[in-house]
């Protein structure tokens, strides 16, 4: 009989709290609950990351809860509504550096779930990453960005849910013009120097947030070459082609492990880290 692969998934820290058992947050040893700083607030306007911070990225989490809408506000700093989800659904955003953002997302993912919350096909999950401060032309660097966000994601929408293949609110690029619509996979402002990945579906499962965040922050970097228009741009774009999203990762990353699964799975991925029935 063929042997089945492993996945060895990392020991999440948890909270130093006596007789809690979620998980830590960065380095401080506490969940967000036993943290000093947790001051609790609804906002209309996306948090912005303090000044001076390295690679700072942002996440939304999409969820709702079958009782009320109050506990999903319970559970991060930032909260507001979304107008794609029902009244008692709403999005968690958390920003930050990038270094401390799947532990963090993690903690606040395995909060929500222990509050209630769930998922259904009309939530998602985005990554917003900011890009370094860097003179390029915009115009060119859109159609920079076409040419690398064609040739990846084929295979990338082959390891998601079909919920969000045919998805309205996550299309697939096709020119310069596409990548800078608000409702594109990749999708980069007009206005700032920032890009938004939001393909991959809704979850509560802290495995799969964690997984989804270490690699794109492991492909970040080149990303960010491509737009720039950096020297062997064009060499960067063929490398993603196919499956070369994969070449670009840690074997040993739970961002390899992840995508990994996901793909031998047909995008259709119940289990990772732990039983559990979402997305």
């Amino acid at each position: 009989m063929p042997r089945t692969a492993t996945i060895v998934l990392p020991q999440l820290k948890m909270c130093s709290n006596p007789d809690c058992g979620n998980i830590a947050t960065g380095s401080t040893g506490f969940c967000f609950d036993h943290t000093a700083r947790r001051s609790l607030r609804s906002y209309t306007a996306s948090p912005k990351p303090r000044a001076n911070v390295k690679n700072p990225m942002g996440i939304e989490i999409e969820c709702y809860n079958p009782d009320t809408v109050y506990k999903v506000t319970h559970v991060s700093t930032y909260v507001c509504s979304d107008g794609s989800l029902p009244r008692n659904g709403g999005e968690i955003k958390l920003c930050g550096p990038e270094s401390k953002m799947e532990d963090q997302a993690a903690d606040v993912v395995q909060r929500s779930a222990i509050a209630g919350n769930t998922v259904n096909k009309s939530c998602g999950l985005h990554l917003h990453f900011q890009l370094p401060q860097v003179s390029y032309d915009r115009g060119e660097g859109y159609k920079r960005t076409s040419h690398l966000t064609q040739a990846m994601q084929d295979f990338l929408f082959d390891i998601v849910p079909r919920s969000r293949r045919n998805n309205g609110y996550c299309t697939k690029t096709s020119s310069e013009y596409s990548v800078t619509s608000h409702y594109s996979w990749f999708s980069m402002s007009n206005h700032v120097p920032t890009y938004e990945i939001r393909l991959h579906a809704g979850t509560m499962n802290a495995w799969k947030i964690k997984g989804w965040i270490n690699a794109w922050t492991q492909v970040r970097p080149e990303i960010h070459k491509v737009i720039a228009g950096e020297d062997g741009w064009e060499n960067i774009v063929d490398s993603f082609r196919g499956d070369g999203f994969m070449n670009k990762l840690n074997p040993r990353s739970i961002g390899y492990k992840y995508i990994k699964a996901r793909a031998s799975n047909g995008g259709t991925l119940r289990n990772f880290g732990f039983n559990t029935v979402n997305r």
